[in-house]
């Protein structure tokens, strides 16, 4: 039901959901990390091989859920478009920054989600992770908005990932740099 007094009390919601969305934004170092699952995510219009599709996304999101909640990290994003399927995955999150952060956590998790995607699942997959400062907000209007991550270093991720040159993981310098338990070579 909408009365005067509802309409007046909106712009006062609206007006503190917006303060509050400009509070919340930061500047934050964030790692980040893409992953694509290289699969056929096609549907047929095979009812049998289309569920076969829905059954490995759903394994796909569970382990990687499970993989993330071992350190911590938060899954930003999955996503399968015309271009494939896509998980974003960050530490740094204001609520998940770590000591180390890096060395114990992130760069476990690329490498621990490759593996695990390959050995349980027989899914090969490319990963593109960076580490450096981001934009961490909401983004959008009022009405509809979702929180995002951006910035140089996430659109490197993004590159990495999709990289001709990409092995299975490709990390920037600043990851690099960052452990000393794991030798990345210069491309």
């Amino acid at each position: 039901v909408v009365n005067d007094e509802n309409e007046r009390a909106m712009p006062m919601r609206r007006g503190s959901d917006h303060e509050r969305h400009l509070a919340e934004a930061e500047l934050r170092n964030v790692y980040t990390c893409f992953i694509t699952p290289l699969i056929d995510y096609k549907l047929t219009g095979v009812e049998e091989k289309n569920q076969k599709l829905f059954n490995l996304l759903n394994d796909i999101m569970n382990l990687s859920t499970r993989e993330l909640d071992k350190v911590q990290g938060h899954l930003r994003q999955f996503i399968l478009d015309d271009k494939g399927l896509v998980l974003i995955c960050t530490f740094g999150l204001r609520g998940s920054t770590f000591p180390n952060m890096i060395a114990q956590r992130a760069l476990p998790f690329s490498l621990s989600i490759h593996k695990a995607l390959e050995e349980e699942l027989g899914v090969k997959s490319k990963i593109g992770a960076t580490f450096g400062k981001a934009y961490c907000g909401v983004v959008g209007g009022l009405e509809r908005h979702e929180f995002a991550i951006l910035g140089p270093s996430v659109n490197l991720s993004a590159r990495l990932m999709a990289s001709k040159d990409n092995p299975g993981i490709l990390v920037d310098k600043n990851v690099r740099l960052l452990t000393d338990q794991i030798f990345f070579k210069p491309l």
